[in-house]
């Protein structure tokens, strides 16, 4: 078992992307269950207050990217989070 998820696919290892992707369904779990228990109208302020969680949480995930793939891919993701 040890050795399949030390095996790569697209340069990651499988233990890596099962992490993403446990990360990825976790926050939108947060977001679409327990966040959105009640059908309501977003105010400015709880936009606002999301907005910076989420744009916090992209901003730590290229620090990850930066401290793990260099600085090269970093400046890819942080481009791409930019474009987007």
């Amino acid at each position: 078992m040890a050795d399949f998820l030390l095996q790569t696919v697209f340069g990651q290892s499988i233990l890596v992307w099962v992490a993403f992707f446990v990360i990825v369904g976790t926050v939108l779990f947060v977001d679409l269950v327990l966040l959105n228990k009640k059908d309501h109208v977003i105010g400015f302020g709880e936009s606002l207050r999301l907005s910076g969680i989420y744009i916090a949480i992209a901003l730590c995930f290229g620090l990850w990217i930066w401290h793990d793939m260099g600085a090269d891919n970093a400046l890819d993701y942080y481009t791409g989070y930019i474009v987007e």
